[in-house]
This record gives structure tokens, C-alpha cells and sequence, in this order.
């Protein structure tokens, strides 16, 4: 309806005024919207006025919130984190089963309704700290075994449920069901051709070797485990290639030990032809004593020297009798 008015006291009184207007109810589904326009007369003067205003979209009853697209609901994941201060390592396992054997049913409730858990293989450099286990380590130790690296091999364990709230933070799980492997590259600071390598562990104050396995070609060791605690890298220094002296009661020397078997060739024989009493008696007497000297006592004379010896024996009796014959002929001639 138009408007009637007049200026008073120089002011500017409306006359008319029109609207024209537009709107769009917003739903669940769609925004709304209004749009209107205004004209305002005064005399001979006319004024319009535009508007549009956009109305946004009802909200659905119950409706939940948009999950974050960066967040993973309902869902597991599984990740080695290595400090930078650790020699590389390498990790194995059935993530399936590891999983499924760390978490409990609640854990696995509150996944399976929408929630989050994360699990950690957490290995830091714990060289310079947790004395209490290193005394424990070395206590254990063989002779010349030295700490090359010790590790805190941890297993981590973040639960969220729906609404991003944390039911567990970073809880340690000190056992689990399923076995890890583990590839630790050795420092090279630690390798040596004459050098052993084995892995010791501490857990829950328990000191154990562990089974392990050294690849020389690619200086890495290996084990596996499921219990997480302290672990250490032991090293020992080994002979390698030198040749060890034998030990004269378990390997007997080359030497002869039955000498008298194998006369001696520089046994002095006797002339063919007896010059005189003399001579001979020199030449058996030598004969004796050198047979004398190849018999050791505690052994037994061979057969065949035995025959020699009493035939020089014979030999000097009969050299003997010669010289007394002589000796008595020489006195009748005399005589």
C-alpha cells in the first residue's frame, strides 16, 4: 500500500515504497534462499534496494559427523620406528597375526565399532643407559665377550575408539603370541674377520642368549623374538687362521722312537783280515759299544742284531785265544 507523505521541517517524509520478494525454504538436501528488491519513491526521486541472502541446508536428525579423511577408522596398522642413533634394521612378521594375538577382546571391541589401533616396533640406542641390565649382560659373559651395541626393543600399543578418544597410549606389550624377526646391520666399527657375534637378552631380569644367525657376507645378524625388553650385541675377538702348536701328548713328533729298528750306518765293521790281536780286540770292542748305544733300555733287540752281536762276540773270544797261542809260542821260543 503506498505511502503518503510530506516534508516537514526540511525533512524527507516517504511517499511510497514497494517490495518484491523471492524466497526458497532450505531442506536436509539443498540451501535455501531469499531474494528481494525494494523501491523507494519520494516525490519525483526513486530508489532501489536489491538483496539476496542464501540459506544454508537443514541438518539431517541424528545425523553423525564426517570422519576426517587423514583418520582411519576401524582399523589396524603396524610400523617399525627406528631412532637414528641404531644401526639399520630390517623387520618380519605376519602383521595379521601379530595383531590378532596382541590385542585383547576389549581392544579389538572398540576397532571393530570404529576405532583405531596403531602397534609400534619401537627400537632406540640404550648403549649409554639402563646400567642394570648391562651389569646383568656382562656378568653373563664367556672370556675376551664385549658389548659392541645395546637396543631397547620395544612393542607399542595406541588403542582409539570412535570418537577419537585414546583408551590406550603407548602401552608396552612386554610378551606377544607371534614371533618378529629382526635384521641388524653391525656397525662397522664392530666388524672383524676374527670375530664372533651373538645376541643377549634381558627380560624381566632373566639374562638368555639368543638364537641368531651372522651372514658374514652381508655383516648382518638375525634372531627372532617376541619377548621385548633389553638386547645386546656381543662381540669376541677369536684366533682365526693361526696355527695352534701341537700339543706333544695328543700328537706324537715324527721322530723316530724305536731307533734300535734301524741300525745306525756309521756301526764300524771289522777287517776281513786280523792283522793282529790288537786290531781286532779294537774293532769289536767299537762294534759293541755302538750296538750298545742303539739299545735303549725298555726295549727288545731285534732278531738279526742279536745274531751280529754274538758273533762279534765270538769273534773277539777267538782273537783273544790267537793272542794268548801267540803269546805262549813266543815264550817256548824263548825258552
Amino acid at each position: 500500500m503506498p505511502d503518503f507523505l510530506c516534508i516537514v521541517n526540511r525533512k524527507l517524509i516517504l511517499k511510497e515504497r514497494r517490495i518484491h520478494e523471492r524466497k526458497t525454504d532450505a531442506t536436509t538436501q539443498a540451501a535455501g534462499s531469499v531474494q528481494a528488491d525494494i523501491a523507494l519513491v519520494c516525490g519525483t526521486a526513486t530508489d532501489k534496494v536489491e538483496f539476496n541472502k542464501t540459506i544454508a541446508k537443514l541438518p539431517a536428525p541424528d545425523q553423525e559427523p564426517t570422519p576426517n579423511p587423514d583418520t582411519k577408522l576401524g582399523d589396524i596398522t603396524f610400523e617399525p620406528v627406528v631412532s637414528e642413533d641404531v644401526p639399520s634394521v630390517n623387520v618380519d612378521t605376519d602383521k595379521k597375526k601379530l595383531i590378532e594375538k596382541t590385542l585383547d577382546d576389549k581392544q579389538k571391541d572398540i576397532v571393530n565399532k570404529g576405532g583405531l589401533a596403531d602397534i609400534v616396533l619401537s627400537i632406540k640406542n640404550a648403549t649409554d643407559n639402563n646400567a642394570a641390565d648391562k651389569k646383568l649382560i656382562e656378568a653373563s659373559f664367556k672370556a675376551n665377550e664385549k658389548i659392541g651395541k645395546c637396543l631397547d626393543v620395544s612393542l607399542l600399543l595406541t588403542v582409539k575408539d570412535k570418537a577419537g578418544n585414546v583408551v590406550n597410549n603407548n602401552k608396552k606389550v612386554s610378551d606377544s603370541q607371534e614371533m618378529i624377526t629382526i635384521t641388524i646391520n653391525v656397525p662397522s666399527d664392530l666388524i672383524s674377520n676374527n670375530r664372533e657375534y651373538k645376541i643377549i637378552r634381558v627380560h624381566n631380569g632373566v639374562v638368555k642368549t639368543v638364537d641368531s644367525v651372522w651372514d658374514a657376507d652381508n655383516k648382518t645378524i638375525t634372531f627372532k623374538t617376541n619377548e621385548f625388553s633389553t638386547y645386546a650385541i656381543v662381540y669376541r675377538d677369536v684366533a682365526g687362521s693361526e696355527v695352534k702348536p701341537s700339543d706333544p701328548e695328543t700328537k706324537p713328533s715324527t721322530q723316530e722312537t724305536n731307533p734300535e729298528s734301524k741300525p745306525s750306518e756309521d756301526v764300524t765293521k771289522p777287517s776281513e783280515s786280523v792283522t793282529n790281536g790288537t786290531e781286532s780286540s779294537t774293532q769289536v770292542s767299537t762294534e759293541a759299544v755302538s750296538e750298545a748305544q742303539n739299545t735303549e733300555p725298555g726295549t727288545s733287540t731285534q732278531t738279526g742284531d742279536a745274531t751280529r752281536l754274538m758273533m762279534w762276540l765270538m769273534i773277539a773270544l777267538l782273537s783273544g785265544a790267537g793272542i794268548a797261542g801267540i803269546i805262549s809260542k813266543k815264550k817256548k821260543l824263548n825258552n
